[in-house]
């Protein structure tokens, strides 16, 4: 079935697969994202897409992919999500050198109770972030950043059933409740 022309939407004349053989180059950006037990996997795969998903278009234009995507863990293996999906973390965040060309990206789950209170992560977080690019958290992920002190005299939010907990923990972080 023919699809209508629309004068407001430009089709391109072919379309390739969206994994179709690409320019080969270096990427231009490492996107490292933490994985824990527990940690939720939308927060882990929400970003993460975002990323492929601009590497997709490039690659559609005939450009090399910018984004080289990461998944790290404690150790390298399987991480169980908190919905009982197994995700394969290739190697280990201590193994790992982040530096000016890397976003580190700290997602949140029920696991960030015990992932916050993890030391070697938090060294390694206090160790990447003056020399990563820029580093983030999704939702409760800011826990995690808020307990290495990565958050102090910062504006910062959380998931909106955990911010309370933000605010009370950590007096030093203007907490936006909203």
């Amino acid at each position: 079935r023919a699809m209508p022309s629309h004068p407001a939407i430009s089709r391109p004349a072919t379309c390739r697969p969206l994994h179709a053989q690409q320019p080969q180059a270096t990427p231009g950006h490492r996107v490292l994202c933490l994985a824990y037990e527990q940690a939720m996997s939308l927060d882990i795969t929400g970003p993460l897409q975002v990323f492929a998903t601009a590497n997709d278009v490039r690659a559609r234009q005939g450009l090399a992919p910018f984004y080289a995507i990461e998944l790290l863990a404690a150790q390298a293996g399987p991480v169980t999500t908190s919905c009982g999906l197994q995700m394969l973390a290739p190697r280990a965040w201590q193994d790992c050198q982040p530096d000016a060309n890397c976003t580190v990206l700290v997602p949140g789950g029920d696991g960030v109770d015990a992932a916050q209170h993890d030391p070697a992560l938090r060294q390694w977080l206090l160790a990447a972030e003056p020399v990563v690019q820029r580093m983030g958290s999704v939702c409760s992920g800011a826990l995690i950043l808020a307990r290495a002190g990565l958050l102090q005299g910062r504006s910062a939010t959380t998931h909106w059933c955990r911010v309370q907990e933000l605010s009370d923990a950590h007096p030093d972080i203007q907490v936006d409740h909203d």
